[in-house]
């Protein structure tokens, strides 16, 4: 069985970028344009177990939304893509 990633960026240039390589090591992608939807995916998808994001992006920045997810799925791994989550609680 295939791990499921969750990508949420409000650049599809990243999001193709990563799902591109995601799928070559087998991995089921889906995808987010902003916090609101990637809330929601999570919330729909118990299957997914990793989340990729952009934590600067509008609406709702980062840390904010690695906060809702926890809330939604304590045992979510996830990898932000700037280094201001390496000092977040």
């Amino acid at each position: 069985m295939s791990e499921r990633v969750l990508v949420v960026d409000d650049d599809m240039r990243n999001i193709f970028a990563l799902n591109t390589v995601l799928e070559r090591y087998g991995m089921k992608v889906a995808f987010a344009e902003n916090a609101k939807e990637g809330i929601s995916l999570l919330e729909r998808d118990p299957a997914v177990e990793l989340v990729l994001m952009d934590v600067m992006m509008p609406e709702m920045d980062g840390p904010t939304l690695l906060r809702e997810m926890r809330r939604t799925r304590p045992d979510l791994g996830e990898i932000g893509g700037n280094r201001s989550l390496a000092t977040w609680p």
